[in-house]
């Protein structure tokens, strides 16, 4: 460990400073990294000597750094600045740790000199700090513990490759296991179904040949006499049933069991459930009816309560562990037997003999070797050591973590590799990420010490690029690169070579690169203790046959035993051919060219033939990660394609204005999904293979080439969306390389949901179920893509059939589960438990309706006004006022003063108490508006109009314009009021228009609202709760006031006017209310609006309170209701389906089907889905004929069927 942290000192030393001499440092520390504890294979004296190297040239670089600090004080000011750069390459700076001093102040004052950045100053800090380590780790070397130490290493050296011999021959037997299962469940299948065909023909004899002529005719010719064999020949039958108890057996036993403790707490109570699963009660027959569920005390009951908290947190714990046990038990075998052999090389052996070539250590013999040449005595058996059983719980899962980072640590690298990709998106580092998902992903069995050396390498050559790119000197680091004529978004051009490649100057540049570089060593380090770091390859081709070959045309080629090798004699020709230079050049490059070529031939014949894999389906976990991507890139698409995102997806549905770039990625992402789905369907590992690589191709393309482009530069990390999109597509890409590595399985029949039965599976294939199309279009494209002789109607008729089928199997599961021993009446606490929560779900979606429109009203934040403009006109003529509203905003105390000012009236209050004042707006228009620029010919009009017969509408328009969530919205409120003919109000308006003065001035009644109501949906209402009638004798109040109209001569005198308009002050309204609000007031500056806003929620709740509570009502009952419904209510038809005595004899049924069409027997497949077929024809056959031996009554064995005679 001590190397270790040394290496990692002199690293984090070298890359914290950017100088010259930092990348001396990481020469040498990368050199280390590179060979890692291989260096113990080296004699000692040549470790001692890089080492001695190593530490005078620390030595070396702390005495030119103290030198340099001579020119960086006192002579900086007379270097020139053309030699600035060499001055950064070497740190060169006054580095003053000592008090202040003006001296060194007014040296430079009044100078240009260069400036050397703290970052690239050469301070001797880490150098000592890299001294004082290198020496200890020196006396480390020199001490005599190290010689144990290189003992340790050279043993690993021996079983190096003893791990990886005993995974293969473990996967090996496992395989064959696997398909010695297959085929006697395959040969059991195809027997049964071939008597059953030779008994048919026996049977029907001409009729069979003469009319059993199509594939519809095949499928109806079942009857009765196909299902004599199920009490005799059902050993598939019992295979399956076999494997399925197995299966429930290990999910009770691996739930020590939670279920269980609740469940006996709910039986019996605290006290027996505590004491049944620590093991500490009496036997049944011991135990009295007080120790079951007497009473006791509240002491008691307290300590009885911790400790089931106890139990109940001990089984998390025993359950964690067991799981994370379930995935590192192989490793852990393999651990504890190279663990017992290298004990034994040590004990029984003289392993540390070796020899040397080219000055390594290398081992004299094989592990198997050693042992069989042996002459030591062997030692006797070591006493018992304490056994990780005997651990505590808690530790038992500190240690089942660890074991599973550690044997997992390939995938810690990766995972360090994609989030050093995610966070820094250069494009440097790519390699890295396709040399994961190419070359280790999809090396069989593992990754070799080839991958992980170069991996190793490139890293560290991508950290000593970096490093020489922090330099100021370097391009992209010292111009700004501007691109200007793109306007300020680009001000650096993201895409100059050295930034978009990664090399530019940034803090902690080294970080994610050290991480990958950590997991890396960790990782070999646990190759190297477990046997897995050299892996003996061999040729997939067959092997030569032992015999005499001689070489002929450069292959080898058999002789026979008598044939003449050579010659006999003594006398030898030898013969010179001269060649030339270039001839052996080409030589070299055809030997280079076709070793490299027979290595990948080897690698890909590895991966292929999956002679060391078992194989998985991994389908399902690809399909969920391929299915996350299309739906993130289909609902967050504008932060894919734009800088600033101004619209939605919703926007797009709503404005029915799609981009076509959207439906073109959202279509190939989808086409994605179905080439994936054919690939997997007809289990072809070549396309996979070449669709796994354009795959890659492609990602990487469009997420670091493409989208950059779209959003002008911007990072990644910058947006979630696009982050999030990165990574379920390298988890996706990651699980298909590992679906190439171990290859189909032989039977990938069914839906993901269909692999095992219980309450999980049931709830995903309803939910399945209830998502339109999706049955159909599933089921019609595994038609197209599988081999099959069923046409597609019978295909959708059988996995219809097969769908039923498995629902009743996950029940029956589900009440292995959960329901308890017959004859027992349900106790309260379970009543309580199960009645209660069905009813409170059932009270929930009754009143759901109400609560969210009332919640919606109430919750969500505040949507006053952005923006507001006021309008008076005469007619049609143009605007005399138009103008624009400043706002304000309530404090709380200014609203809780108008809520008093209210008080006394119930109407009012109430209106009021349903906002905060944050949901208030002000809005103050000035009176003054501008000058009234009317056209003299329309002005004439407009007299004229005045002047005439016929009535002239005054109107007022006021605009309020809402903050943009999704798209702006404004709300127009409108008023109109008539002035009629010969009246003194139109001679008034005439003269205000003419510019003439008036006694007083013109007044409209009721045009100006006062206080508006700005509704969810975006409509705005005149508020008249706030008022008073205006006399006793009206019954409403409105919410208007009354407008005066003056015109003022403009100054230029040149006949223009500009309009002063006022509100009144002289009502009741006024006098009670408005003079004592804040803003209420009427001042001769300013007309005053209040606005009340309702809160906006969610978009989803938006769409639901924003229209009729009747209608959203009755449309939410009416679909709950029928849901509810169709469960509970309209199983009815469904029972004999539902209460099937024996539902795995249909299930077997089914099973058969798709085991003839996996195998290729399309006569057999015709036979087993006529059989499922027939039995589902009616309830009453499937009932009779789902019945297994040792049922007293069963028509199909022990009742002969009376003839019937054939109709004429």
């Amino acid at each position: 460990m001590s190397y270790w942290g040394c290496m990692w000192l002199v690293f984090l030393g070298s890359v914290n400073r950017a100088n010259i001499f930092s990348i001396i440092y990481l020469c040498y520390v990368f050199i280390y990294l590179w060979h890692g504890l291989n260096i113990y294979y080296k004699p000692l004296p040549l470790i001692l000597k890089y080492w001695n190297h190593l530490i005078v040239q620390n030595i070396l670089i702390i005495v030119m750094k103290t030198g340099m600090q001579v020119i960086g004080c006192f002579y900086m000011t007379i270097i020139p600045m053309e030699y600035c750069g060499f001055i950064k390459l070497f740190g060169i700076g006054c580095v003053r740790n000592f008090e202040h001093s003006e001296y060194f102040d007014n040296l430079h004052k009044g100078i240009e000199i260069c400036r050397v950045s703290k970052s690239e100053m050469a301070g001797v800090e880490w150098d000592a700090a890299i001294f004082f380590f290198l020496m200890i780790q020196r006396r480390v070397f020199c001490s005599y513990n190290f010689f144990h130490i290189v003992n340790d290493a050279k043993a690993q050296h021996v079983l190096s490759a003893r791990g990886a011999n005993i995974l293969d021959e473990l996967y090996a037997t496992r395989i064959k296991k696997m398909k010695d299962d297959e085929r006697k469940v395959r040969q059991a299948v195809e027997t049964k179904l071939t008597k059953l065909v030779n008994n048919q023909k026996k049977l029907q004899g001409a009729y069979y040949k003469n009319n059993i002529v199509t594939h519809k005719m095949a499928i109806r010719s079942a009857d009765y006499y196909m299902f004599d064999d199920n009490e005799t020949d059902v050993e598939e039958q019992r295979s399956f049933k076999q494997r399925d108890e197995e299966d429930l057996t290990k999910r009770k036993r691996g739930r020590r069991n939670l279920i269980s403790l609740f469940g006996d707490m709910v039986d019996s109570n605290m006290r027996t459930a505590v004491k049944k699963y620590w093991n500490t009660a009496p036997n049944r027959k011991g135990v009295t009816q007080r120790d079951e569920g007497g009473p006791y005390g509240f002491a008691e009951r307290v300590i009885y309560f911790f400790k089931f908290i106890w139990a109940a947190m001990d089984v998390l714990i025993v359950s964690a562990t067991e799981f994370l046990g379930r995935y590192t038990m192989t490793y852990d075998m393999v651990r504890d037997v190279l663990n017992k052999e290298r004990r034994q090389l040590k004990e029984q052996t003289d392993y540390d003999v070796g020899v040397r070539v080219e000055g390594w250590w290398l081992p004299r013999a094989s592990f198997e070797g050693l042992i069989k040449n042996s002459k030591l005595p062997r030692p006797r058996r070591p006493p018992k050591e304490m056994s990780s059983t005997d651990l505590p719980a808690i530790m038992k899962l500190m240690k089942a973590l660890w074991v599973i980072i550690v044997a997992r640590s390939d995938l810690l690298c990766y995972v360090c590799v994609i989030m050093n990709q995610i966070m820094q998106c250069q494009l440097i580092t790519i390699p890295l990420s396709i040399m994961v998902y190419l070359w280790g992903m999809l090396s069989n069995p593992r990754p070799s010490k080839t991958f992980w050396i170069i991996m190793i390498g490139y890293v560290e050559l991508v950290i000593l690029l970096k490093c020489i790119f922090q330099f100021e000197m370097m391009p992209g680091n010292n111009r700004p690169n501007a691109k200007t004529e793109y306007g300020p978004l680009e001000i650096v051009n993201p895409f100059f070579p050295s930034k978009f490649m990664g090399l530019t100057t940034m803090n902690l540049y080294y970080i994610w690169e050290m991480f990958i570089l950590m997991a890396i060593v960790i990782h070999r380090y646990y190759l190297t203790n477990i046997g897995l770091w050299s892996t003996v390859t061999t040729s997939i081709l067959p092997h030569s046959l032992d015999g005499l070959y001689a070489m002929q045309g450069g292959e080898l080629v058999k002789v026979a035993q008598n044939t003449p090798t050579g010659s006999t004699t003594d006398e030898y020709i030898v013969r010179s051919i001269k060649t030339s230079i270039l001839d052996q050049i080409l030589l070299s490059f055809k030997t280079i060219f076709f070793h490299y070529a027979i290595s990948f031939r080897q690698f890909h014949q590895r991966l292929l033939m999956h002679v060391y894999q078992e194989a998985s389906d991994y389908y399902t976990v690809m399909f969920f990660f391929d299915f996350c991507a299309f739906a993130t890139i289909t609902t967050l698409f504008p932060v894919f394609s734009e800088y600033e995102p101004k619209a939605s997806v919703w926007t797009y549905v709503s404005t029915s204005v799609i981009p076509v770039r959207y439906v073109m990625v959202v279509f190939l992402h989808f086409i994605c999904i179905l080439i994936d789905r054919a690939i997997y369907l007809q289990r072809s590992l070549v396309l996979k293979l070449v669709y796994h690589f354009l795959h890659v191709a492609f990602v990487h393309i469009w997420m670091f080439v493409l989208i950059p482009n779209f959003i002008n530069g911007r990072m990644a990390i910058e947006q979630p969306a696009i982050v999030a999109y990165y990574i379920f597509r390298c988890i996706y890409l990651l699980i298909s390389a590992q679906q190439i590595r171990v290859g189909y399985p032989s039977r990938i029949w069914g839906f993901y949901c269909f692999h095992k039965c219980g309450i999980w599976n049931y709830v995903n294939i309803q939910g399945y179920l209830l998502i339109p199309f999706l049955f159909e279009l599933r089921s019609s494209f595994d038609w197209m893509f599988t081999d099959t002789s069923m046409s597609i109607f019978d295909w959708f008729r059988m996995e219809d059939i097969y769908t039923s089928v498995f629902k009743v199997k996950c029940l029956r599961g589900i009440e292995d589960d959960l329901m308890g021993i017959p004859a027992v009446k349900k106790k309260l606490i379970y009543k309580c438990v199960y009645g209660i929560s069905l009813l409170i779900f059932l009270i929930i979606l009754i009143w759901f309706p109400v609560m969210v429109y009332s919640w919606g009203r109430v919750a969500g934040q505040s949507n006053r006004p952005s923006a507001a403009t006021l309008k008076f006109q005469f007619g049609d003529a143009e605007p005399i006022y138009e103008n624009k509203a400043d706002l304000y905003a309530l404090s709380h105390i200014e609203f809780e003063y108008i809520k008093q000012v209210y008080n006394a009236y119930d109407i009012s209050k109430e209106f009021l108490y349903n906002y905060k004042h944050t949901d208030v707006e002000v809005l103050a228009f000035r009176t003054g508006g501008k000058t009234w620029m009317i056209r003299l010919d329309e002005k004439k009009r407009l007299l004229k109009i005045i002047n005439g017969p016929h009535p002239l509408p005054v109107r007022m328009s006021c605009k309020v314009i809402l903050p943009a969530r999704e798209e702006q919205k404004v709300i127009d409120i409108s008023a109109k009021k008539m002035m009629f003919p010969y009246s003194t109000s139109r001679s008034d308006a005439a003269k205000l228009i003419e510019g003439e003065e008036v006694e007083h001035p013109l007044k409209v009644r009721y045009l100006l609202p006062k206080f508006l109501k700005i509704e969810q949906r975006g409509k705005g209402n005149v508020v008249n709760v706030l008022m008073l009638p205006e006399s006793d004798d009206d019954d409403h109040a409105t919410g208007s006031r009354n407008v005066s109209f003056r015109s003022v001569l403009a100054a230029e005198q040149n006949g223009r006017v500009w309009w002063d308009i006022s509100e009144e002050t002289n009502d009741a309204n006024y006098e009670a209310f408005l003079q004592k609000m804040p803003y209420g007031s009427a001042q001769s500056s300013h007309l005053v609006i209040f606005t009340f806003s309702d809160k906006i929620v969610h978009s989803f709740f938006s769409l639901a309170t924003g229209g009729s509570i009747i209608t959203f009502y009755t449309v939410f009952l009416y679909v709950v209701h029928g849901w509810s419904r169709e469960i509970i209510s309209k199983r009815l038809n469904m029972t004999w389906l539902y209460e099937l005595s024996q539902a795995d004899v249909v299930y077997a049924l089914c099973k058969e089907v798709y085991i003839c069409r996996e195998a290729g027997m399309w006569d057999l497949e015709e036979v087993a889905a006529a059989r499922v077929f027939f039995m589902m024809k009616s309830g009453e056959t499937c009932f009779k004929l789902s019945r297994f031996h040792g049922i007293p009554y069963n028509p199909s064995t022990y009742k002969t069927l009376p003839t019937v005679p054939r109709r004429t």
